[in-house]
């Protein structure tokens, strides 16, 4: 990843401390962005779900949502170029109606997508379940007095969901911020690096243990404090939530035509992110090929070894 000229500067003097600011600066903004990025489309899409998706459609969705949280990295890169690439699905729809198809996915753009991928549907399902727990006198006195959804939204609906939200967004930034694989093989270059990356490449490549302990001591100390915070700000255990969705009362303008032609838009979009790349794995796994992965002796040595750990 890191060629001659894109080695990063010695961790003494100016230069070195110039340096571990910019990489510092750069893995705070990549986590919090792609925390909240995160954080917007699984509120979104929560709420969203959770008044249209009953029966087996939204069963199928929290099920293909869980799927990219236990996909290996790798994968789900793969998985990602599938649908994002130059020669992806969504580059492959562009040019079939005369539009120009997308760049290459490299670079902080890869890395906010990825992330997204991954944590969004871990928000969703713990925020649905924060609405489930909503108690079904408060949507019944809605419906009576006929609030508006955004009037829903901040007297019902966001008392529950600021409960959880401090927390889930503290754990989501430090898995951001920790990130390793995903920045190393989306990020490009030595322009769009992390700490993480940083710690791999002062030990791998120069074997500077000054420089990673550095970095290392700068990283846990950002992660200690981002605990503390979540120690402070978290509400009631997650695993409070209620396991079955209750859904809520019909209430005023749900059934009209602009709010659920943007409930299902949110959805489609969701899909497009988190379900999408999965299925294009799945479609390029089950293949003619899949015969020869299973008839090959270190696959299995591979499985064997992981179910043991």
């Amino acid at each position: 990843m890191f060629g001659t000229a894109g080695k990063p500067p010695p961790v003494t003097g100016t230069n070195g401390f110039t340096y571990i600011f910019h990489v510092a600066r750069f893995t705070l903004f990549q986590a919090g962005i792609s925390a909240l990025l995160s954080l917007i489309l699984a509120v979104a899409v929560a709420r969203a779900g959770w008044r249209r998706l009953t029966g087996p459609a939204g069963k199928l969705l929290i099920t293909f949502s869980f799927l990219p949280v236990i996909l290996p990295t790798t994968v789900a890169a793969s998985g990602l170029i599938g649908v994002w690439g130059q020669s992806g699905i969504i580059s492959g729809m562009s040019q079939s109606v005369g539009l120009p198809g997308l760049p290459p996915i490299y670079g902080i753009g890869a890395v906010l997508l990825a992330h997204v991928f991954f944590n969004a549907p871990l928000m969703m399902r713990v925020l649905m379940g924060a609405l489930s727990g909503i108690p079904a006198a408060h949507w019944r006195q809605s419906a009576q007095w006929g609030l508006t959804e955004w009037q829903r939204f901040r007297l019902i609906e966001w008392p529950a969901l600021r409960q959880v939200i401090p927390g889930l967004l503290a754990l989501v930034f430090l898995l951001c911020f920790t990130s390793f694989a995903l920045v190393l093989m989306l990020g490009g270059g030595p322009a769009v690096t992390t700490l993480e990356v940083s710690i791999y490449t002062a030990l791998r490549f120069d074997f500077d243990l000054p420089r990673a302990a550095q970095l290392a001591c700068l990283q846990l100390l950002i992660c200690a404090l981002v605990v503390i915070g979540l120690t402070a700000f978290s509400g009631p255990s997650w695993a409070a939530m209620p396991a079955r969705l209750q859904r809520p009362l019909h209430q005023r303008g749900e059934q009209q035509w602009p709010s659920r032609l943007t409930d299902y838009l949110i959805i489609a979009m969701f899909v497009v992110i988190a379900v999408l790349p999965v299925v294009a794995v799945i479609v390029r796994g089950v293949g003619p090929h899949l015969a020869g992965v299973l008839a090959w002796p270190a696959f299995w040595r591979a499985l064997t070894a992981s179910l043991c750990v």
